[in-house]
């Protein structure tokens, strides 16, 4: 059995499991940059009472897990922050161009260039094999692999 994925668009401001959006980020922790320099673009919160309550982890409450990583409009950054295997890929993203920070929850920001639009990722009823689902490829690469393990 797995789980249908769903990514709904929702408001900036709302501290729940989502991809973009903005970062919740205290004042006083410095933006992320990459080892060019260039500020980083927010990926993905993680609250840690999801975390929690649905995985059973035993993280502080009330924290965020935000995830933050390279990109760049006008130049190839892809083999800085993809890792399909290769020792130098690791050690590219071993170097900085993504960071993953747990902290307290304070008021949303954008200090990056470019921010992604904010989509709630909702985990939504089992399916089965049988299941019709004609949804992205994200959501059916994520299916095939959940229904692997």
């Amino acid at each position: 059995m797995s789980n249908l994925v769903r990514f709904e668009k929702v408001d900036n401001e709302l501290n729940i499991l989502r991809i973009g959006g903005k970062s919740f980020l205290p004042p006083d922790v410095e933006w992320p940059t990459n080892p060019n320099g260039e500020k980083m673009v927010f990926i993905f919160n993680i609250p840690t009472n999801f975390l929690n309550s649905t995985l059973q982890f035993n993280y502080p409450k009330d924290q965020v897990i935000s995830v933050f990583t390279t990109y760049n409009r006008e130049d190839y950054f892809l083999d800085s922050i993809v890792y399909n295997g290769d020792i130098e890929e690791l050690q590219n993203i071993k170097n900085g161009y993504t960071k993953v920070i747990l902290h307290s929850v304070a008021s949303p920001r954008n200090d990056a260039d470019f921010l992604i639009s904010a989509r709630e990722i909702v985990i939504d009823k089992e399916m089965n094999e049988f299941d019709d689902y004609n949804g992205s490829l994200l959501v059916q690469i994520l299916y095939f692999y959940k229904k692997k393990s």
